[in-house]
């Protein structure tokens, strides 16, 4: 059994990071109409990015993060361990036979600093389980492993 764990230590001091990016980003204008004394504030930004601010958590805090991927060669399955901030640990297992990788590479660019892959596991044509290096947490190195790992069983793999 080969088995890949994810490389950050704490997924809630990342999303709580991520959140206050996203508040510091909702004070932005309030912040340019105190310091320049504009009126770029109307009367329905509160409410609306009030909204965008919740859903933005919202959306944090539900989805599923791996914390564990393992290929069992005896029993022919890839198998994830995942769970949401606050829920319990969960884990689905997907046949070797009925599974398809997608791989797609991103170039390092103004935002991001480095390269960084994307991985999503297809049984058949229905998304499974989506493996991104900000949101689970694994290094782009890993990343990598975990395919070299699908092309030695073989696991049928598509670059995007």
């Amino acid at each position: 059994m080969i088995t890949f764990s994810k490389d950050r230590k704490s997924n809630g001091t990342f999303i709580l990071k991520q959140w206050l990016f996203t508040i510091a980003l909702f004070f932005t204008p309030y912040l340019i109409d105190w310091i320049f004394k504009t009126h770029l504030v109307k009367a329905g930004y509160p409410y609306s990015m009030g909204a965008v601010v919740l859903f933005s958590v919202f959306d944090k805090i539900t989805a599923n993060r791996l914390h564990k991927l393992s290929f069992d060669n005896e029993n022919q399955q890839v198998i994830f361990y995942y769970k949401s901030l606050f829920g319990k640990k969960r884990k689905i297992a997907l046949y070797y036979e009925h599974a398809i990788v997608e791989v797609k590479a991103f170039k390092p660019n103004w935002y991001r600093k480095s390269e960084s892959l994307n991985l999503y596991f297809l049984k058949k044509r229905t998304e499974i389980f989506y493996i991104d290096s900000n949101k689970d947490g694994f290094k782009t190195a890993t990343l990598k492993e975990i395919c070299k790992a699908a092309e030695d069983i073989p696991l049928k793999m598509k670059r995007l």
